[in-house]
């Protein structure tokens, strides 16, 4: 597969989830699943919370610059029926996931999704690798993994500490074709790998019947290989989604070598993304950057690269 030499983005930087307990929340990530904890503080305002003076933690790996995770004070998302609509499921990087898995077991507040699994993608071109998913108490999803073997050009991110990076999130949508417009064309994310099924792995960890359809397009940014964070984009059936997209797992930031040429990219394939400017404000403070509206009203934040200006 052919990987362009200069992405329009260079990795997906950080997963903001809102939670109503951050001290609960922050707990939970750094106890339970090992994340170290970077930095804290509050904000006036973010796009990322309507809560003014929110408090945030950032969690990641010190020896890496990609894959954070952000908690801020914001809402739950709705325990409602069918899979959450928009951006859910959080995918960390694990050095051993029973290890991780019996600490999230015993935290109160989870809810174990199915059992822990060894998926084999071997046929769409990927690794074999186990996962654990839970609801969280914040209301989406979060998914453990640790890949179990190496495929050539496709090594699955590895961690010598409890917990690594962010390897992926979920976006869901009834609106696929218009997703993939979003992420694969405007914003130049490459297709790592994509199915169309009705049976399998998805299924299976997510207690879909069999027979009912899914589109799955994973969806890269950075260098060739599994690169530096990607979006899970599945399309699904309207009725298989809730309803509501807000709370929980509510934005991602990418990093851009020319956060400009992006901003313009958009602009000229007719989204409406807000102004280029110096961010206030939260863990990206100072850098120059951007959001825009997804698919599903999932909030995507385009900053430069640190050092760029």
């Amino acid at each position: 597969m052919d990987f362009p030499a200069s992405p329009l983005l260079r990795s997906l930087k950080c997963a903001w989830v809102q939670t109503p307990d951050l001290d609960q929340a922050r707990t939970l990530c750094a106890r339970a699943i090992g994340l170290s904890v970077l930095d804290s503080g509050a904000v006036e305002t973010h796009w990322a919370t309507t809560i003014r003076g929110a408090r945030w933690v950032l969690f990641g790996d010190r020896d890496e610059d990609v894959g954070r995770l952000c908690l801020i004070e914001g809402v739950a998302r709705p325990d409602a029926p069918g899979l959450p609509r928009g951006l859910d499921s959080v995918e960390i990087v694990v050095a051993d996931v029973d290890r991780v898995a019996a600490r999230v077991d015993a935290f109160p507040g989870t809810r174990r999704v199915g059992r822990t699994i060894e998926a084999d993608l071997a046929e769409l071109g990927g690794n074999r690798h186990r996962s654990a998913l839970w609801r969280m108490p914040w209301g989406t999803h979060l998914i453990v993994t640790a890949g179990l073997t190496a495929v050539p050009g496709r090594q699955f991110p590895t961690t010598d500490k409890e917990a690594g990076r962010v390897f992926e999130v979920h976006v869901r949508t009834s609106r696929h074709a218009d997703g993939l417009a979003l992420y694969s064309g405007a914003l130049g994310m490459h297709p790592l790998m994509s199915a169309r099924f009705d049976r399998g792995p998805i299924h299976q960890a997510w207690g879909l019947p069999t027979g009912r359809p899914v589109a799955m397009d994973l969806l890269k940014t950075g260098p060739a290989g599994t690169g530096l964070g990607a979006v899970e984009l599945q399309g699904h059936n309207a009725d298989t989604l809730q309803a509501d997209a807000q709370g929980g797992t509510v934005g991602l930031t990418f990093e851009a070598p020319d956060v400009a040429l992006v901003h313009a990219g958009l602009r000229t394939a007719g989204y409406e993304p807000s102004p280029v400017t110096r961010i206030a404000a939260g863990p990206f403070a100072g850098r120059l950057g951007f959001t825009v509206s997804g698919v599903e009203g999932e909030l995507l934040e385009v900053i430069e690269v640190d050092g760029a200006r």
